[in-house]
């Protein structure tokens, strides 16, 4: 179904899980296929639907809500500050860990795998700042976690499998990387969340280097997930009538401000 046409349809109040129930998307081949210990091209992972998450935290509000619904069964989370050891800690902690999932299995990826396009930098260092370069404090790393549904939990809880890019690396320069160079293509939808307490070199919303970057080689997601806190992108049109979505890692909410459709 057309994005226009569902939200043409949208009723006022209609929670944010029901609409992307319109939007749900089949499994990936390859994930369903994917058996332990197997390769993986990190190009086959792009290649599907892709929900990324800059500056992620812990936040699992995203995965359970487009994959919760069908919508996306790859993300990928950035974050330039948490060390691998802290995300595979609370990974397997139940406090943080996924409801319903369990792993499945976990794929580390070498340095090569993280410039699975080639590597051209589409900002200046003049533009990056040296902020740029006194944040980016976590050698670089990435791993897949391939997710596994738990038995008791069917299908109205999420899919049979789930996989989530962890990467320790700046989001814009994950953007570039995975979404701007010349055989790479946007990702589906994106979560815009600014964070205010000073680990940001440069804002998420509008006025942003991401912004700019997306503008600048016309990669632009589908969809933007914006928080209260963050300006959204202009050139998106908000879907109306949707319920409150809140996100945020534990113990800390934040109410998302809607979803966001392209309309360049």
């Amino acid at each position: 179904m057309k994005l226009d046409l569902i939200a043409n349809r949208m009723k006022k109040g209609m929670r944010s899980d029901e609409y992307l129930k319109g939007l749900r998307d089949p499994m990936p081949h390859w994930l369903e296929a994917y058996e332990k210990g197997q390769a993986l091209d990190v190009r086959v992972f792009l290649g599907s639907r892709v929900v990324f998450y800059p500056g992620s935290g812990f936040d699992g509000q995203p995965i359970k809500l487009f994959g919760g619904t069908h919508v996306s069964h790859c993300f990928i989370y950035a974050d330039y500050v948490r060390e691998p050891e802290a995300v595979t800690t609370e990974l397997a902690d139940p406090r943080y860990g996924f409801r319903g999932y369990s792993l499945f299995d976990r794929i580390f990826l070498k340095e090569k795998d993280l410039t699975p396009f080639g590597w051209k930098q589409h900002l200046s260092r003049e533009e990056l700042g040296e902020a740029h370069y006194r944040f980016a404090s976590v050698t670089p790393y990435g791993f897949i976690q391939i997710l596994s549904r738990d038995e008791g939990f069917d299908v109205d809880h999420g899919p049979e499998r789930l996989a989530i890019l962890f990467l320790g690396a700046d989001a814009v320069a994950t953007y570039d990387d995975l979404f701007c160079q010349p055989e790479a293509t946007p990702p589906f939808a994106m979560v815009v969340q600014d964070h205010g307490w000073g680990g940001q070199y440069t804002p998420f919303d509008d006025s942003g280097l991401l912004k700019r970057l997306a503008a600048r080689m016309d990669r632009f997601p589908k969809y933007l997930l914006i928080a209260t806190n963050t300006q959204a992108w202009s050139g998106y049109v908000k879907v109306d009538g949707l319920e409150p979505v809140y996100g945020g890692e534990a113990g800390r909410e934040l109410p998302m401000n809607g979803f966001y459709m392209c309309g360049m």
